[in-house]
């Protein structure tokens, strides 16, 4: 019996020292596996944070375009004339980031006797070359004017 348990021990040790090899040689593949691995989740989690930017350049153009035609509603409103509404447009979007916020802005004023409505059209900033996003925001409101009772 003593034979037999001296044999099962010298057979024992060899077989860890080729298990112990092929951990090793597990360890140089799944280390390659996982460089792959953290390459393809870094440009999925660039591609999101690069959406999500963008995404933030649109909305912050789209509130600068809304805040110039509701200025310019409240100009036109008031104004007997008309005509400086676009103006009071121009001037807002160049008061809070010019060309970079809004880039190529455009105003149309519309006014008729009782009511008065300014679209402010133009194209965000850009992350990505190539990707153009419109922007177009309207406001609207009746023309102040005096009546005879």
């Amino acid at each position: 019996m003593r034979r037999a348990a001296r044999h099962r021990f010298h057979v024992a040790a060899p077989a860890a020292a080729v298990g112990a090899q092929c951990a090793a040689d597990e360890d140089e593949v799944d280390g390659g596996v996982a460089t792959l691995e953290i390459s393809i989740l870094m440009s999925a989690v660039l591609l999101v944070v690069f959406a999500l930017i963008q995404g933030g350049f649109w909305y912050h153009a789209r509130t600068v375009a809304l805040g110039a035609a509701e200025e310019a509603v409240r100009a036109e409103r008031y104004d007997g004339s008309g005509g400086g509404g676009a103006q009071v447009a121009m001037d807002f979007i160049t008061r809070v980031g010019g060309d970079r916020v809004l880039q190529a802005p455009g105003v149309n004023v519309q006014r008729s006797p009782l009511q008065v409505s300014v679209t402010v059209t133009g194209r965000s900033m850009q992350l990505v070359p190539g990707l153009t996003i419109e922007v177009s925001q309207s406001a609207a409101g009746p023309v102040e004017r005096f009546t005879s009772s």
